[in-house]
Parts: C-alpha cells; sequence; structure tokens
C-alpha cells in the first residue's frame, strides 16, 4: 500500500515545532515549581472576592509582578522561602481585606 505525500503534508512535516530540549531538574525543584504554579492560582482565584475593581486590578497587578521578578532565581531554598513570604503576606493583605483563603502547609505544600 503506497501513501501519496501531499504539499500539504510536506509543508506541516518541514515545518513542524522543535520542542526545547528539557532541562535536568531534580524531583525537588519540580514538586516546587507545580507548589509555586499552584499558589499563584489560588491568588488569582481569591482575588475574584476582592468587590471593588479598582483594587483587585491593583492587587493583581502586584501578584503578577512580584511572580515575574522572582521568576529567574535558580536556588531552591531561596525560592521556596520566597513563596512561603509571599503566601504569608498575601494571606495578611486577604485578611484586611476581609477575603479568605485556603491555608496552605507550608512543610508540604499542601492546602488545608
Amino acid at each position: 500500500m503506497s501513501t501519496k505525500l501531499t504539499n500539504t503534508t510536506l509543508r506541516r512535516i518541514r515545518h513542524k515545532p522543535r520542542r526545547k530540549p528539557v532541562d535536568d531538574i531534580s524531583f525537588e525543584e519540580f514538586v516546587l515549581k507545580n507548589q509555586i504554579l499552584q499558589t499563584y492560582r489560588d491568588m488569582m482565584r481569591t482575588l475574584q472576592k476582592i468587590p471593588d475593581e479598582g483594587t483587585k486590578q491593583e492587587v493583581h497587578d502586584f501578584l503578577k509582578g512580584e511572580f515575574q521578578s522572582s521568576r529567574n532565581v535558580s536556588n531552591v531554598e531561596t525560592r521556596r522561602s520566597l513563596l512561603i513570604g509571599g503566601i504569608r503576606q498575601f494571606q495578611s493583605l486577604a485578611n484586611s481585606l476581609g477575603i479568605s483563603m485556603p491555608t496552605i502547609d507550608f512543610s508540604s505544600g499542601r492546602q488545608v
């Protein structure tokens, strides 16, 4: 059985995007990365509870900036410390605004 390659098929084969090589990261780094991502998502969901649109946008911009500025930190302990400090700071802010946020157990990174 012969298959006929069309120009469209050839174009798809030639222009197939190449995947970037996966960096070798430790299991600890992998878990921390997922904890950071989950925390960011939880914080963004919590923002939806803020009734004032101006305050919501201001906190959103601040959070996004903080996470982006910490993106290139490579030391695992420093990243963990930044994450824990950010969670505590956000929980304090959420309490002062009268909104609730899932409590996170810092030792395991799990929500309680």
